[in-house]
């Protein structure tokens, strides 16, 4: 397991969603950041096992933030973070991970998979080179996407949201969806998060296209 060497203290704690908390914390000095790439969180002295969490702030971020969903009775680490507060300690491991930016391409999310994405897509923000990225994220409703406006602002007409639970055109990121809206191209990237049988079915599609390996990034499982 990865060392939780670092104890850091909430500062900031908002509900966006029914389920989903936004958390800043403080920074620790010297503390690396990798956009796209997870930490192990837990709660000090609380007998619940870590887990990974991908922070979706900036490397010259002074604070590191997080979006978590809580999983009420099939979680207690979720559980407990849902009661922590402002003040409330957290342990984190140094950064981990195989989700990094190796040029253009599309994204495909679902979940709270979107948050490794998050910090990618706002590092290249800052560096302005977002442009000609695409973003697919999939959530059950519009309540519990994470920053919708936000991608909007970096990607323009290159965000698109699918929602499972939408009352008028219900959809998901399926080999039908991809069927219809992907194009294969030899220069672009594809990157995939959330749960695994979501990524297996994109990555399976892809693989089926004569998509090479190293142009699929998602976390080794």
């Amino acid at each position: 397991m990865t060392d939780l060497k670092h104890k850091v203290t909430i500062e900031k704690v908002e509900r966006v969603a029914p389920d989903i908390l936004h958390f800043t914390t403080e920074r620790p000095n010297n503390y690396e950041v990798v956009p796209g790439h997870a930490v192990m969180l837990g709660i000090p002295d609380s007998g619940q096992s870590p887990g990974p969490f991908s922070p979706t702030s900036s490397p010259d971020d002074p604070y590191l933030e997080f979006y978590i969903k809580i999983y009420r009775q099939r979680d207690g680490l979720t559980d407990q973070i849902e009661e922590c507060k402002p003040g409330s300690l957290l342990e984190i491991s140094d950064h981990f991970g195989k989700i990094d930016y190796k040029g253009e391409g599309a994204f495909f999310a679902a979940g709270t998979g979107i948050t490794p994405f998050l910090a990618l897509l706002r590092h290249l923000k800052r560096q302005n080179i977002a442009a000609g990225n695409e973003l697919y994220y999939s959530e059950k409703k519009r309540v519990e996407l994470i920053q919708e406006e936000e991608f909007r602002e970096i990607l323009g007409d290159n965000a698109h949201f699918i929602l499972t639970e939408n009352e008028f055109d219900p959809r998901r990121i399926d080999a039908e969806f991809l069927e219809e809206h992907i194009t294969v191209d030899a220069a672009k990237m594809f990157y995939i998060c959330g749960p695994l049988e979501f990524e297996d079915e994109v990555a399976d599609w892809l693989r089926a296209r004569d998509v090479d390996g190293s142009r699929i990034i998602r976390e080794d499982r």
